[in-house]
């Protein structure tokens, strides 16, 4: 073990956001930069992981566990109380086994294909001259989307006011300020309308849609073989489809990269030429959005608890140590990762090899039993054909500041990347904007 303090992870996160470890192995007298890092979190022991030999690690569900990993003013906030993130063990297959259920092949193509409509219609309504900012416009259509798929019947309005709330929650749970209290007040106001959707669907008023995720959830038991709780119920319904909103903020990062990376917009918009509309997303288009995926993570790190004593890369790790997964550092590794920050969607058509513990953009390991997220294939459908059609789009680039801040979590392009329909009549010059 080294002998110098070990730094407070907490602070870095909170002051440096995405370069936060970084400033962790800065820290480091010796200046190494080794993949096993002892650091604290809130003051007790903390070790941060990077690598596909710290993903490995950290998704080893022998080693370690999630309960009490994710304080409760984050974790309560983003997944809400009782969710399958905290659970461990029997419990967590079983409740993870209704996620596994939902995401079917199947489903998610009925997801994406409903998305893509939606797309498609949205974009035909824009007239010519109107700023379309892009991530607000995936909200509405994702929500709306992904609320028909679920099989939850509300109007146009109501839908979009229910998306806005779940974006809200995504926005602010992990920052001060505002921004977070307004994701406790959206938290609050989502689960009491989740709560009432589940009780309903129960009572037949009305009934819902058989096999719809909405029927999976109102009816799904636990390990105790008794219908989950209601409220509880209410939370694994959101958590369905409050992540599949957030997926519009990786399609803004999307649209920031149509914009920047011309070449990649024109082969997007060739590809959807080929194959022609409702054919869900191409080649290019899935390579295109897992690059977004890989330089846009969501989060910077994932937190799990030491189940026993185990060594790591020469540091013994003692029970009960927090464990901090790098998502950053393991995404942005140069050693699995070439150039790893060049926008480059070739790595993911064969440019490289892509090594399955470095790509962890939504977690490792096995989505069955461990914490990997099942609905990447939902997340990487979505953010692909939306980008296919963004690019196919006709919109010029009016200016505006498209750099991202690293310091906030979670981030997003400052603009939000504004488009503007162009009109049919009159070709418009692209103004150049800033941010690469």
């Amino acid at each position: 073990m080294s002998a110098h303090r070990p730094p407070e992870a907490s602070i870095a996160l909170l002051r440096h956001g995405y370069r936060w470890s970084d400033r962790i192995r800065s820290e480091l007298s010796e200046g190494r930069d080794p993949d096993a890092v002892l650091a604290r979190m809130l003051g007790r022991p903390a070790i941060v992981l990077r690598g596909p030999d710290g993903v490995r690690a950290f998704t080893d569900t022998d080693l370690v566990r999630r309960r009490g990993a994710i304080p409760g003013a984050v974790g309560n906030v983003l997944f809400g109380r009782g969710a399958v993130h905290g659970l461990d063990d029997a419990e967590h297959v079983r409740r993870k086994a209704l996620f596994v259920r939902a995401t079917t092949p199947d489903a998610v193509r009925l997801l994406v294909d409903e998305v893509e409509l939606r797309w498609l219609a949205a974009s035909r309504s824009w007239t010519p001259g109107r700023e379309v900012v892009v991530e607000e416009e995936a909200v509405r259509v994702i929500g709306r989307a992904v609320l028909h798929w679920a099989g939850i019947q509300c109007p146009a309005e109501e839908a979009d006011r229910i998306a806005r709330r779940m974006a809200a929650i995504v926005d602010g749970f992990a920052v001060l300020g505002p921004a977070n209290l307004e994701a406790r007040r959206s938290r609050r106001r989502s689960d009491a309308w989740a709560a009432r959707v589940i009780h309903c669907a129960r009572r037949g008023e009305p009934a819902a849609r058989r096999g719809s995720l909405l029927d999976l959830v109102a009816w799904w038991r636990d390990t105790d073989g008794h219908l989950l709780p209601v409220r509880t119920a209410a939370v694994e319904l959101q958590n369905v489809l409050r992540p599949t909103i957030a997926v519009a903020r990786l399609v803004g990062f999307g649209a920031r990269e149509l914009v920047l990376a011309r070449d990649w917009r024109a082969r997007l918009r060739a590809e959807r030429q080929e194959c022609g509309p409702c054919s869900g997303p191409g080649r290019l288009a899935l390579a295109f959005g897992q690059e977004v995926r890989r330089t846009s993570p969501f989060v910077p790190v994932l937190a799990a608890v030491a189940r026993r004593e185990f060594t790591l890369h020469d540091e013994v790790v003692p029970e009960g140590t927090t464990v901090l997964l790098d998502v950053v550092g393991t995404l942005g590794d140069r050693r699995f990762w070439p150039h790893p920050h060049r926008f480059d969607p070739e790595r993911f058509l064969g440019g490289q090899e892509v090594v399955a513990d470095a790509f962890v953009p939504q977690g490792g390991g096995e989505v069955a039993t461990g914490h990997r997220c099942p609905g990447e294939d939902v997340a990487l459908g979505i953010l692909a054909v939306s980008c296919s059609v963004l690019a196919s789009a006709d919109w010029f680039v009016p200016a505006q500041d498209l750099d991202i801040p690293q310091d906030r979590v979670p981030t997003r392009p400052t603009s939000g990347v504004r488009l503007v329909a162009r009109s049919s009549r009159a070709s418009r010059p692209a103004v150049h904007p800033t941010g690469r």
